[in-house]
């Protein structure tokens, strides 16, 4: 890094190729549609500013080999985690939503599952890179899955529904709600 910390969000933001800028832009804008129906659009993008160099200091810390890296593979595995799981989580039982979101996840497990065999292939020098594009994606996931968590609980606790800040007794009625309830008022 040599003093050049700003790298920790711009490292995201360049690629090698056209084909995994348009690859990842269009991943990260189908998700943040999605992602976008159940968060704050301030939410995501602070999301966004706190993962990234999260993402890239896991990568220094657990590659200290890599001079370089590119891509927004990390950020876009994030997205994908985000997008799934609020389309699991917040969506009916059995619902369009639900059927979608469990496709994203068998799809993105798929995906990271392929990746990861061709890593433990004997000539998995031909696909020079795959290692660190492979641990970054995994680094978004689990970014993912944080602050899914994270706003998934702010969610619940915002609309009432989180049955952590509810008592033992919420759903009991008590006497004096009984008592309300059968009185006749004149």
């Amino acid at each position: 890094m040599q003093g050049e910390w700003w790298r920790l969000w711009t490292a995201h933001f360049t690629h090698f190729k056209y084909s995994q800028l348009v690859i990842n832009s269009a991943v990260m804008a189908v998700m943040g549609i999605i992602a976008g129906r159940f968060a704050k659009t301030w939410q995501i993008a602070l999301v966004f500013l706190i993962a990234m160099p999260i993402m890239t200091g896991l990568l220094l810390a657990t590659s200290p080999q890599l001079l370089f890296y590119r891509g927004a593979t990390g950020i876009a595995a994030m997205m994908w985690m985000l997008a799934t799981w609020f389309l699991i989580g917040e969506s009916k039982r059995f619902s369009l939503g639900f059927w979608l979101g469990s496709f994203f996840l068998l799809l993105f497990a798929a995906k990271a599952g392929m990746e990861g065999l061709m890593l433990l292939s004997p000539s998995h020098h031909h696909f020079t890179g795959l290692g660190i594009a492979w641990l970054v994606q995994f680094y978004g996931m689990l970014a993912g899955l944080a602050f899914f968590n994270g706003l998934h609980q702010l969610h619940l606790t915002k609309t009432g529904d989180n049955p952590q800040y509810r008592g033992p007794y919420a759903n009991k009625p008590n006497r004096t709600n009984l008592y309300r309830q059968n009185c006749v008022y004149v």
